[in-house]
């Protein structure tokens, strides 16, 4: 090979890295909005251990009245 074929294909894949680099970023700020928007498991679980916590002592209270 040549060194002009080379230096060519150099080039071309630091352009091509340069692309992923720029889509990998602009990926990263998808989630990071996503992130705001949505509660995440750990959230969830909380709200659903609250949910049947109030509806066991509800359905005991509601047992003994």
């Amino acid at each position: 090979m040549q060194l002009e074929t080379l230096e060519m294909e150099m080039k071309h894949i630091k352009d091509d890295m340069e692309e992923v680099k720029s889509d990998v970023r602009e990926i990263k700020e998808m989630f990071n909005r996503l992130d705001d928007r949505y509660p995440t498991r750990r959230e969830v679980k909380v709200i659903v251990w609250a949910v049947w916590f109030i509806a066991t002592v509800l359905g005991i209270v509601g047992f003994i009245l």
